[in-house]
């Protein structure tokens, strides 16, 4: 039984600092690792991560851009985003999305040697809270 729109999906989601995001390995396996979500920023259907060029997320991506977000919430609300993801190295987009909190991973910020800015664009939205759960396009 759907209960939210869009847009009251997408606020809620905006309280989640963390996620889980899960790739495809170069065997076909699902591999998650927990991701910073930088809650300042307003969900769209987009979401940004930065991250390493050498670590094997980036590695999955760049065989099998295919990515799930899974997004744990307030009062037992679970939400996943499904879509496509894309590595980003221009330091003109890193810097829209930095966020001072980050310098405890990237010593010297955007600047840092083999840094790069996972974009996650979703087609799909899924949850559950509670008694409800649903889909929505995005």
């Amino acid at each position: 039984m759907a209960k939210y729109k869009k847009a009251e999906l997408q606020q809620l989601m905006k309280k989640s600092d963390f996620c889980m995001m899960t790739t495809i390995d170069g065997r076909g396996r699902l591999a998650s690792r927990p991701m910073s979500n930088n809650r300042l920023v307003d969900y769209d259907g987009t979401s940004y991560f930065f991250s390493m060029m050498d670590t094997n997320k980036v590695k999955h991506l760049k065989n099998n851009n295919n990515v799930t977000l899974t997004f744990q919430g307030e009062d037992m609300l679970f939400i996943e985003a499904s879509g496509k993801g894309k590595l980003l190295t221009s330091r003109a987009i890193m810097q829209q999305y930095w966020q001072p909190e980050l310098s405890m991973w990237f010593k010297k910020g955007i600047d840092t040697k083999g840094i790069v800015l996972i974009k996650v664009d979703a087609k799909e939205l899924r949850y559950w809270h509670k008694q409800y759960e649903g889909k929505l396009k995005v």
